[in-house]
């Protein structure tokens, strides 16, 4: 910054050591669900689950396109959700497909609509964070006023 300002910090001081202590307890977590979950389950609500999944993604995206409309500050926040929301599809169609055209159907979406779209919302969300921090300069309406002489003010002498 300029002058030797000093900005706030983005999150509070005990914010990055709880969330890495957390992402660190979490890995023995993933390794036991490795080894306890059987490979093939039955869910008796799988199609609520997607239902609902892609109705959590569809309101991802119309914020997205809805604070890009306002030029809102908010386009951060739905954009990143959006991405993550879009990974998250991406990896559990292809991961619980059955194979055949179905696997064909989810790696095709994937990779030609979910992980483009993706990779696009994470560029709106910190392309918005630095226009955010770091404005472009306005231009001004119109040209300022120059003095007619220079070194002389204008209007009548007395």
């Amino acid at each position: 910054m300029a002058g030797g300002e000093e900005t706030a910090p983005l999150a509070p001081s005990w914010a990055a050591p709880l969330y890495l202590v957390l992402a660190v307890l979490l890995i023995p977590w993933i390794v036991y669900l490795g080894l306890a979950l059987p490979e093939r389950a039955t869910s008796s609500h799988w199609d609520v689950a997607w239902v609902g999944f892609d109705a959590m993604e569809f309101a991802a995206l119309a914020l997205t396109g809805w604070f890009a409309y306002l030029r809102s500050t908010w386009i951060e926040v739905a954009a990143t959700a959006a991405a993550v929301l879009l990974l998250v599809d991406a990896w559990f169609d292809v991961t619980t497909a059955n194979g055949g055209w179905d696997l064909t159907q989810a790696l095709i979406l994937g990779v030609g609509i979910e992980l483009p779209l993706a990779a696009l919302s994470l560029w709106l969300a910190r392309h918005a964070e630095l226009v955010r921090r770091h404005p472009p300069a306005r231009p001004r309406p119109y040209p300022a006023p120059r003095p007619a002489h220079p070194g002389r003010q204008n209007g009548p002498s007395r």
